[in-house]
Protein backbone atom coordinates (compact mmCIF):
# COMPACT_ATOMS: atom_id res chain seq x y z
CA UNK A 1 0.00 0.00 0.00
CA UNK A 2 1.28 3.66 -0.53
CA UNK A 3 0.26 6.83 1.04
CA UNK A 4 -1.57 8.17 -1.83
CA UNK A 5 -4.09 4.82 -1.61
CA UNK A 6 -4.99 5.44 2.03
CA UNK A 7 -8.61 7.62 1.34
CA UNK A 8 -10.16 6.28 4.80
CA UNK A 9 -8.56 6.95 8.27
CA UNK A 10 -9.70 5.77 11.57
CA UNK A 11 -8.50 8.35 13.95
CA UNK A 12 -9.03 7.11 18.32
CA UNK A 13 -8.20 10.60 19.32
CA UNK A 14 -8.66 9.24 23.18
CA UNK A 15 -8.97 6.54 25.48
CA UNK A 16 -11.47 7.72 28.01
CA UNK A 17 -14.78 6.82 27.81
CA UNK A 18 -17.73 7.24 29.75
CA UNK A 19 -19.32 4.21 29.25
CA UNK A 20 -18.64 0.40 30.51
CA UNK A 21 -19.88 -1.65 27.91
CA UNK A 22 -19.79 -5.26 28.79
CA UNK A 23 -17.93 -6.41 25.90
CA UNK A 24 -15.53 -3.78 25.43
CA UNK A 25 -11.56 -5.04 25.24
CA UNK A 26 -11.19 -1.69 27.71
CA UNK A 27 -12.73 -3.14 30.31
CA UNK A 28 -13.45 -6.52 32.57
CA UNK A 29 -16.47 -7.50 31.42
CA UNK A 30 -18.48 -4.62 32.65
CA UNK A 31 -16.74 -3.75 35.36
CA UNK A 32 -12.98 -1.48 35.81
CA UNK A 33 -10.89 -0.62 32.87
CA UNK A 34 -7.85 -2.58 32.51
CA UNK A 35 -4.92 -0.82 34.73
CA UNK A 36 -2.41 -0.94 32.47
CA UNK A 37 -4.71 0.88 29.20
CA UNK A 38 -3.13 4.20 28.94
CA UNK A 39 -5.59 6.87 29.36
CA UNK A 40 -4.70 9.69 27.54
CA UNK A 41 -5.42 12.00 24.55
CA UNK A 42 -4.59 12.70 21.67
CA UNK A 43 -2.46 16.41 21.25
CA UNK A 44 -3.96 18.63 18.64
CA UNK A 45 -0.49 19.66 18.07
CA UNK A 46 0.99 16.36 17.44
CA UNK A 47 -1.66 15.32 15.17
CA UNK A 48 -1.23 19.09 13.27
CA UNK A 49 2.49 19.14 12.59
CA UNK A 50 3.12 15.03 11.97
CA UNK A 51 0.18 14.47 8.77
CA UNK A 52 1.83 15.15 5.72
CA UNK A 53 0.73 17.76 3.89
CA UNK A 54 -0.01 15.62 0.51
CA UNK A 55 -2.52 13.33 2.32
CA UNK A 56 -5.43 15.99 2.64
CA UNK A 57 -5.20 16.09 -1.09
CA UNK A 58 -6.25 12.10 -1.51
CA UNK A 59 -7.90 11.53 1.60
CA UNK A 60 -11.97 11.32 1.38
CA UNK A 61 -12.92 10.00 5.07
CA UNK A 62 -11.89 10.58 8.46
CA UNK A 63 -14.26 8.48 11.17
CA UNK A 64 -13.75 9.13 14.99
CA UNK A 65 -13.69 6.03 16.65
CA UNK A 66 -11.85 3.91 17.88
CA UNK A 67 -10.55 0.68 19.88
CA UNK A 68 -11.22 1.98 23.71
CA UNK A 69 -12.43 5.23 23.54
CA UNK A 70 -15.80 7.50 22.83
CA UNK A 71 -14.12 10.69 20.63
CA UNK A 72 -16.49 12.97 22.49
CA UNK A 73 -14.10 12.86 25.74
CA UNK A 74 -11.63 14.73 23.91
CA UNK A 75 -12.56 18.55 24.43
CA UNK A 76 -10.68 19.15 21.46
CA UNK A 77 -12.77 17.41 18.79
CA UNK A 78 -14.54 19.91 17.51
CA UNK A 79 -10.91 21.31 17.07
CA UNK A 80 -9.47 18.41 15.41
CA UNK A 81 -12.69 18.62 12.91
CA UNK A 82 -11.80 22.46 12.17
CA UNK A 83 -8.20 21.63 11.56
CA UNK A 84 -9.20 19.12 9.11
CA UNK A 85 -11.93 20.95 7.42
CA UNK A 86 -9.51 23.58 6.44
CA UNK A 87 -6.88 21.73 4.85
CA UNK A 88 -9.70 20.20 2.58
CA UNK A 89 -13.27 21.22 3.02
CA UNK A 90 -14.95 18.00 1.40
CA UNK A 91 -13.64 15.28 3.40
CA UNK A 92 -16.55 13.58 5.24
CA UNK A 93 -16.26 13.54 8.76
CA UNK A 94 -18.34 10.55 10.33
CA UNK A 95 -18.21 10.48 14.28
CA UNK A 96 -19.35 7.58 16.54
CA UNK A 97 -20.44 8.27 20.19
CA UNK A 98 -22.82 6.60 22.45
CA UNK A 99 -24.02 10.47 22.81
CA UNK A 100 -24.14 10.88 26.52
CA UNK A 101 -21.47 13.26 26.96
CA UNK A 102 -21.85 16.93 26.28
CA UNK A 103 -23.93 19.97 26.79
CA UNK A 104 -27.05 20.25 24.35
CA UNK A 105 -25.09 23.48 23.39
CA UNK A 106 -22.00 21.58 22.57
CA UNK A 107 -24.05 19.24 19.84
CA UNK A 108 -25.97 22.79 18.63
CA UNK A 109 -22.19 23.77 17.64
CA UNK A 110 -21.19 20.31 16.31
CA UNK A 111 -24.07 20.56 13.90
CA UNK A 112 -22.66 24.20 12.79
CA UNK A 113 -19.51 23.17 12.13
CA UNK A 114 -20.05 20.27 10.27
CA UNK A 115 -20.90 19.59 6.32
CA UNK A 116 -23.73 17.92 4.13
CA UNK A 117 -21.10 14.69 3.90
CA UNK A 118 -20.83 14.74 7.49
CA UNK A 119 -22.56 12.28 9.74
CA UNK A 120 -22.79 11.60 13.39
CA UNK A 121 -23.54 7.59 14.71
CA UNK A 122 -25.25 7.65 18.02
CA UNK A 123 -24.80 3.80 19.82
CA UNK A 124 -28.45 3.51 21.00
CA UNK A 125 -28.48 -0.04 22.13
CA UNK A 126 -32.59 -0.11 23.18
CA UNK A 127 -34.86 2.01 24.75
CA UNK A 128 -35.07 3.44 28.33
CA UNK A 129 -35.39 0.27 29.84
CA UNK A 130 -32.71 -1.39 27.45
CA UNK A 131 -29.99 0.70 26.48
CA UNK A 132 -28.46 0.84 29.72
CA UNK A 133 -28.11 -2.95 29.51
CA UNK A 134 -25.18 -2.69 27.31
CA UNK A 135 -24.23 1.22 27.29
CA UNK A 136 -23.77 0.77 30.92
CA UNK A 137 -23.38 4.25 33.04
CA UNK A 138 -25.13 6.00 29.59
CA UNK A 139 -27.86 8.16 30.63
CA UNK A 140 -30.78 7.55 28.20
CA UNK A 141 -32.51 10.56 28.35
CA UNK A 142 -29.05 12.41 27.83
CA UNK A 143 -28.56 10.51 24.97
CA UNK A 144 -32.21 11.77 23.51
CA UNK A 145 -31.65 15.32 24.40
CA UNK A 146 -28.54 15.73 22.80
CA UNK A 147 -29.69 13.72 19.63
CA UNK A 148 -32.88 16.04 19.51
CA UNK A 149 -30.74 19.26 20.14
CA UNK A 150 -28.01 18.08 17.52
CA UNK A 151 -30.70 17.25 14.40
CA UNK A 152 -32.84 20.65 15.00
CA UNK A 153 -29.45 22.68 14.62
CA UNK A 154 -29.07 20.87 11.11
CA UNK A 155 -27.14 17.73 11.62
CA UNK A 156 -27.08 14.53 9.92
CA UNK A 157 -26.92 11.86 12.22
CA UNK A 158 -27.73 7.93 12.21
CA UNK A 159 -29.05 5.50 15.23
CA UNK A 160 -26.56 2.69 15.37
CA UNK A 161 -28.39 0.02 17.32
CA UNK A 162 -26.55 -3.57 17.92
CA UNK A 163 -28.84 -6.11 18.83
CA UNK A 164 -29.11 -8.38 21.91
CA UNK A 165 -31.64 -10.62 22.98
CA UNK A 166 -32.42 -8.48 25.64
CA UNK A 167 -33.39 -5.61 23.09
CA UNK A 168 -34.78 -7.21 19.74
CA UNK A 169 -38.24 -6.99 20.66
CA UNK A 170 -37.77 -3.01 20.08
CA UNK A 171 -36.06 -2.46 16.97
CA UNK A 172 -38.88 -1.25 14.95
CA UNK A 173 -40.35 0.67 17.58
CA UNK A 174 -36.63 2.30 17.80
CA UNK A 175 -36.49 2.71 14.30
CA UNK A 176 -40.09 5.04 14.46
CA UNK A 177 -38.00 6.87 17.22
CA UNK A 178 -35.66 7.68 15.03
CA UNK A 179 -37.83 8.68 12.44
CA UNK A 180 -39.60 11.01 14.86
CA UNK A 181 -36.65 12.66 16.45
CA UNK A 182 -35.28 13.78 12.65
CA UNK A 183 -32.49 11.02 12.61
CA UNK A 184 -31.31 10.70 8.48
CA UNK A 185 -31.59 6.82 8.93
CA UNK A 186 -31.27 3.79 11.34
CA UNK A 187 -29.53 1.07 11.03
CA UNK A 188 -28.80 -2.54 12.75
CA UNK A 189 -25.78 -4.55 13.56
CA UNK A 190 -25.58 -7.79 14.63
CA UNK A 191 -22.57 -8.15 17.58
CA UNK A 192 -19.47 -10.53 16.28
CA UNK A 193 -18.62 -10.72 19.63
CA UNK A 194 -20.13 -14.06 21.19
CA UNK A 195 -17.53 -15.74 20.88
CA UNK A 196 -14.97 -18.02 23.31
CA UNK A 197 -11.20 -18.01 23.55
CA UNK A 198 -11.10 -20.88 21.08
CA UNK A 199 -13.68 -18.45 18.65
CA UNK A 200 -16.61 -21.10 19.58
CA UNK A 201 -19.85 -19.22 19.19
CA UNK A 202 -21.47 -18.83 22.58
CA UNK A 203 -24.59 -18.50 23.88
CA UNK A 204 -23.91 -16.07 26.34
CA UNK A 205 -21.49 -13.11 28.12
CA UNK A 206 -21.52 -12.06 31.23
CA UNK A 207 -21.87 -8.37 33.15
CA UNK A 208 -19.76 -7.90 35.92
CA UNK A 209 -20.36 -4.74 38.63
CA UNK A 210 -17.21 -3.29 39.96
CA UNK A 211 -16.13 -5.80 42.52
CA UNK A 212 -16.18 -8.57 39.19
CA UNK A 213 -19.37 -9.99 40.23
CA UNK A 214 -21.54 -11.56 37.68
CA UNK A 215 -24.56 -9.61 38.13
CA UNK A 216 -26.46 -10.66 35.26
CA UNK A 217 -25.95 -12.05 31.31
CA UNK A 218 -25.89 -10.87 28.06
CA UNK A 219 -27.06 -12.71 24.77
CA UNK A 220 -27.31 -12.34 21.29
CA UNK A 221 -30.33 -11.99 18.94
CA UNK A 222 -32.06 -15.19 18.40
CA UNK A 223 -34.42 -13.45 15.45
CA UNK A 224 -34.01 -11.75 12.53
CA UNK A 225 -31.22 -10.03 13.60
CA UNK A 226 -29.16 -13.02 14.93
CA UNK A 227 -25.61 -12.85 12.88
CA UNK A 228 -25.11 -15.64 10.46
CA UNK A 229 -21.69 -15.24 10.46
CA UNK A 230 -21.76 -17.58 13.52
CA UNK A 231 -23.12 -20.63 10.99
CA UNK A 232 -20.15 -19.98 9.59
CA UNK A 233 -17.63 -19.96 12.37
CA UNK A 234 -19.14 -23.00 13.16
CA UNK A 235 -18.90 -24.60 9.23
CA UNK A 236 -15.33 -23.74 9.67
CA UNK A 237 -14.47 -25.50 13.04
CA UNK A 238 -16.25 -28.57 11.69
CA UNK A 239 -14.12 -28.62 8.66
CA UNK A 240 -10.51 -28.11 10.38
CA UNK A 241 -11.15 -29.59 13.93
CA UNK A 242 -10.23 -26.35 15.39
CA UNK A 243 -10.43 -22.56 14.67
CA UNK A 244 -6.41 -22.32 15.27
CA UNK A 245 -5.96 -24.62 12.43
CA UNK A 246 -8.28 -22.85 10.41
CA UNK A 247 -6.47 -19.43 10.97
CA UNK A 248 -3.04 -21.14 10.35
CA UNK A 249 -4.11 -21.85 7.13
CA UNK A 250 -6.80 -19.52 5.98
CA UNK A 251 -6.14 -17.33 2.63
CA UNK A 252 -6.70 -13.26 4.08
CA UNK A 253 -8.06 -10.85 1.92
CA UNK A 254 -7.70 -7.71 4.01
CA UNK A 255 -10.71 -5.23 4.23
CA UNK A 256 -8.43 -2.33 5.37
CA UNK A 257 -5.80 -2.68 1.77
CA UNK A 258 -9.05 -3.70 -0.47
CA UNK A 259 -10.86 0.05 1.38
CA UNK A 260 -7.74 2.08 1.19
CA UNK A 261 -8.42 2.50 5.01
CA UNK A 262 -5.79 2.97 8.04
CA UNK A 263 -5.86 3.56 11.99
CA UNK A 264 -3.97 5.80 14.14
CA UNK A 265 -4.36 5.36 17.70
CA UNK A 266 -4.26 7.82 20.85
CA UNK A 267 -0.80 7.63 21.34
CA UNK A 268 0.31 8.05 17.76
CA UNK A 269 0.77 4.65 16.63
CA UNK A 270 -0.62 3.59 13.36
CA UNK A 271 -2.03 -0.16 12.25
CA UNK A 272 -3.89 -1.33 8.88
CA UNK A 273 -6.96 -1.94 11.13
CA UNK A 274 -8.32 -1.44 14.76
CA UNK A 275 -8.64 -4.97 14.99
CA UNK A 276 -4.68 -5.09 15.59
CA UNK A 277 -4.48 -2.18 17.67
CA UNK A 278 -6.90 -4.16 20.14
CA UNK A 279 -4.26 -6.25 20.72
CA UNK A 280 -2.19 -3.88 22.37
CA UNK A 281 -4.00 -3.64 25.49
CA UNK A 282 -6.81 -4.83 27.43
CA UNK A 283 -8.66 -8.02 28.40
CA UNK A 284 -6.60 -11.50 27.03
CA UNK A 285 -4.77 -9.13 24.51
CA UNK A 286 -1.04 -8.17 26.30
CA UNK A 287 -0.79 -12.20 26.89
CA UNK A 288 -2.06 -13.40 23.56
CA UNK A 289 0.49 -14.65 20.83
CA UNK A 290 -0.63 -11.94 18.08
CA UNK A 291 0.83 -9.12 21.34
CA UNK A 292 3.86 -10.49 21.19
CA UNK A 293 4.27 -11.10 17.48
CA UNK A 294 3.48 -7.68 16.66
CA UNK A 295 5.88 -6.39 19.59
CA UNK A 296 8.65 -8.39 17.80
CA UNK A 297 7.87 -6.97 14.13
CA UNK A 298 7.89 -3.81 15.69
CA UNK A 299 11.27 -4.31 17.35
CA UNK A 300 13.20 -5.57 14.05
CA UNK A 301 12.02 -2.13 12.86
CA UNK A 302 13.77 -0.73 15.72
CA UNK A 303 11.30 -0.67 18.08
CA UNK A 304 7.57 1.00 18.44
CA UNK A 305 8.43 4.67 17.63
CA UNK A 306 8.79 3.00 14.17
CA UNK A 307 4.72 2.81 13.95
CA UNK A 308 4.48 5.91 15.93
CA UNK A 309 3.35 9.33 13.40
CA UNK A 310 4.61 11.33 16.05
CA UNK A 311 7.74 10.12 15.42
CA UNK A 312 7.89 8.42 12.54
CA UNK A 313 6.85 9.66 8.98
CA UNK A 314 3.31 7.94 8.14
CA UNK A 315 4.82 7.72 4.45
CA UNK A 316 7.49 5.55 5.99
CA UNK A 317 5.64 3.65 8.23
CA UNK A 318 2.70 2.45 5.52
CA UNK A 319 5.61 2.41 2.50
CA UNK A 320 8.68 0.63 4.07
CA UNK A 321 8.15 -0.77 7.22
CA UNK A 322 5.77 -1.52 9.51
CA UNK A 323 2.92 -2.28 7.08
CA UNK A 324 4.80 -4.33 4.29
CA UNK A 325 5.71 -6.11 7.42
CA UNK A 326 2.51 -7.05 8.22
CA UNK A 327 1.72 -7.50 4.69
CA UNK A 328 4.10 -10.35 4.71
CA UNK A 329 3.08 -12.13 7.36
CA UNK A 330 -0.07 -13.14 5.70
CA UNK A 331 1.81 -15.68 3.57
CA UNK A 332 2.34 -17.68 6.64
CA UNK A 333 -0.36 -16.66 8.79
CA UNK A 334 1.67 -15.00 11.55
CA UNK A 335 -0.66 -12.54 12.78
CA UNK A 336 -3.44 -14.56 13.74
CA UNK A 337 -5.71 -11.76 14.38
CA UNK A 338 -5.71 -10.81 10.45
CA UNK A 339 -6.66 -14.33 9.13
CA UNK A 340 -9.42 -13.77 12.40
CA UNK A 341 -11.23 -10.91 10.84
CA UNK A 342 -10.52 -11.49 7.15
CA UNK A 343 -10.01 -14.44 6.58
CA UNK A 344 -11.69 -15.71 3.73
CA UNK A 345 -13.85 -18.56 4.70
CA UNK A 346 -15.30 -16.65 7.65
CA UNK A 347 -18.01 -13.90 7.52
CA UNK A 348 -18.48 -12.75 11.38
CA UNK A 349 -17.78 -9.42 10.92
CA UNK A 350 -18.62 -8.17 7.52
CA UNK A 351 -22.17 -9.52 8.91
CA UNK A 352 -21.95 -7.72 11.95
CA UNK A 353 -21.01 -4.47 10.21
CA UNK A 354 -22.80 -5.09 6.34
CA UNK A 355 -25.87 -2.26 7.60
CA UNK A 356 -23.32 0.46 7.98
CA UNK A 357 -20.19 -0.21 6.03
CA UNK A 358 -21.96 1.33 3.02
CA UNK A 359 -22.55 4.54 4.71
CA UNK A 360 -18.56 4.71 6.74
CA UNK A 361 -17.24 4.12 2.94
CA UNK A 362 -19.76 7.22 1.33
Amino acid sequence: MLLEDIRSIELEITTKCNARCPQCVRNYYGSTTWDNLPIMDMPLEDFKQSMPKEIWTTLKHIRFCGTYGDPLMHRELIDFIKHIKEQNADIAITINTNGGIRSVSWWQELAEILGSNDLVFFGIDGLKDTNHLHRIDVDFDKVINNLTAFNRAGGRSIWSYIVFEHNEHQVEEARELSQHLGCLDFKVKSTSRFVDKTHTPIEQAPVMDMEHNIIRWIKPAKGKYRNTGYDDVNNVIKKYGTWEKYLEQADIDCISKKDGYTYIAANGEVFPCGFLSDRMYGFESENHRDHQIMISMMNLLGGRHKINLFKTPLKEIIEDGWFPSIEQSWTTNQIHRCANQCGTQSNLIQQANKDLKEVWNG
